[in-house]
């Protein structure tokens, strides 16, 4: 790269050519034998965090070189700029929606096209330095060529993008079966930090009068469900569809209520987070809540997780910096993600942020040196960050789903290694440091205490817990 740049400034020798031509040469050989050999070398630190990007990085930054000494169109750079930016777009529709977009093919293609581009240009301005005229024309026309060649790719698979992502879309299952009787009983926590906000609250009366059911509101009590009234625990008797207005800490107090098991679950979100509405409403929005409309039902499994000091049924978790967060919010708000944020402000200047642990996956076992983070789950959590990765997840298949966040590089670089595992499962990319992993249980060990929460409340520290599917829970979907 540092010869490119010395070569378009100055141009004083044709050595920096020469040598840029080299050295491209060495990166397009090095970048094919990394993504042949990629299956053996994604664990190790040839797999760079920065790699889903530095094909890009390295394209765009020696075409942007050649734009500015005028030895490339600004019309073609303009277009494949634009051409990334709507692929990147569908991509984390994509992700969003459960529409998984398989275009490796596509992308190669385009890439090593617009390497050939950049190394005819490198030759072209060798030959008209070294005052080769005489084939000037050719290399010219070459240009041309693999300009126009690059530009069809870049097109052909930003249509492709967009058709697949219509496609899988237009074709997703929910496994779920229509609910016959549509009878419910509505249980509202007025703790949730959703019901201090007058629109939430009416959103709920709306829903509830186009289900023609009263709101029944559970104890200001930690423990609200063990606290019931009696005549409220007389009334569960009476339906078997139960509607959980509340946050995830509400849906997840429901799931550890042994009574509630044989229930039919649905979720009205008024919490900060809202894990569970991500997942129940399929990014449906509010506006579904508006009408009476009919839910269907499905099986979901419900994840016991043990630890140094107790057990708990939920259907998410994680350790790492993500619980860190969740400690440091000491004094919680109705304004969630300011919280979020201050939580996040003080891990970063206080908290640890690297564990070394040993995993096993069943029989197979895993060591993370410098773990930042590992989310398990059976629902999307934060959204649909594990279903980008896996695609589609049966949510009854049995299995316990995760991702561990493992940096190969500085520790410093940490907390940044974690946004940007943010930032690549929102668009879908299966890359380091992100480490997806399913398995029938889940053993993770570490000579060191780590941070660990469950259904976004924190649990505190341990070091050891275990996690496996114990049952299975009939849930109310859209």
């Amino acid at each position: 790269m540092i010869p490119v740049i010395v070569l378009l400034v100055s141009q004083q020798t044709s050595f920096y050519l020469t040598l840029a031509i080299f050295l491209f040469l060495l990166a397009i050989t090095l970048d094919l034998i990394y993504h042949f050999l990629g299956s053996k070398l994604s664990h190790s630190k040839v797999g760079s965090f920065l790699d889903p990007f530095s094909d890009k990085i390295l394209v765009f930054s020696l075409l942007l070189l050649f734009t500015l000494a005028n030895s490339f169109s600004r019309i073609a750079f303009i277009l494949f700029l634009v051409r990334d930016l709507i692929s990147a777009v569908i991509r984390w529709m994509a992700a969003r929606d459960e529409a998984a977009i398989k275009s490796e093919s596509y992308n190669r293609l385009l890439t090593y096209s617009q390497y050939a581009l950049i190394l005819s240009l490198l030759v072209h301005n060798w030959l008209i330095y070294n005052k080769w005229r005489l084939v000037l024309i050719y290399t010219k026309n070459i240009i041309v060529a693999l300009t126009v060649l690059a530009l069809i790719l870049a097109a052909t698979s930003a249509v492709y993008y967009l058709m697949t992502y219509i496609k899988n879309l237009s074709h997703r299952k929910i496994i779920a079966q229509d609910v016959k009787a549509e009878k419910c009983i509505i249980l509202a926590n007025r703790r949730s930090r959703g019901y201090h906000d007058g629109y939430r609250r009416r959103l709920l009366k709306l829903f509830a009068k186009r289900r023609e059911e009263p709101i029944l509101f559970l104890p200001s009590k930690r423990d609200m469900f063990d606290n019931m009234s009696k005549s409220l625990k007389a009334k569960l008797n009476s339906t078997k569809q139960v509607i959980i207005a509340g946050g995830d800490g509400s849906f997840e107090g429901a799931l550890n209520y042994p009574p509630l098991n044989r229930h039919q679950l649905g979720f009205f979100p008024l919490g900060a987070g809202n894990a569970y509405y991500s997942y129940f409403y399929k990014n449906n929005r509010y506006e579904y809540l508006r009408s009476r409309f009919k839910f269907k039902q499905m099986d979901l499994d419900i994840l016991e997780m043990k630890w140094d000091s107790g057990k708990i049924q939920t259907t998410f978790l994680s350790l790492g910096v993500d619980a860190e967060v969740l400690g440091m919010n000491t004094l919680r708000t109705t304004h969630g993600f300011s919280d979020y944020l201050k939580g996040s402000l003080k891990t970063l200047i206080q908290g640890r942020s690297s564990y070394n642990l040993t995993c096993k996956l069943d029989a197979k076992t895993l060591i993370w040196d410098n773990c930042v983070n590992v989310t398990i789950a059976k629902i999307p959590y934060y959204g649909y960050g594990l279903r980008s990765l896996f695609g589609p997840i049966n949510p009854s298949d049995g299995l316990v789903y995760g991702m561990a966040v493992v940096n190969t590089h500085s520790k410093i670089l940490n907390h940044l290694v974690r946004a940007w595992g943010l930032v690549l499962t929102a668009f879908g990319l299966n890359k380091p440091p992100l480490y997806p992993f399913k398995a029938g249980k889940i053993i993770i060990s570490s000579q060191h205490p780590f941070p660990i929460q469950a259904g976004g409340e924190y649990l505190g520290y341990t070091k050891s817990l275990e996690v496996r599917v114990i049952r299975k829970q009939k849930v109310l979907v859209i």
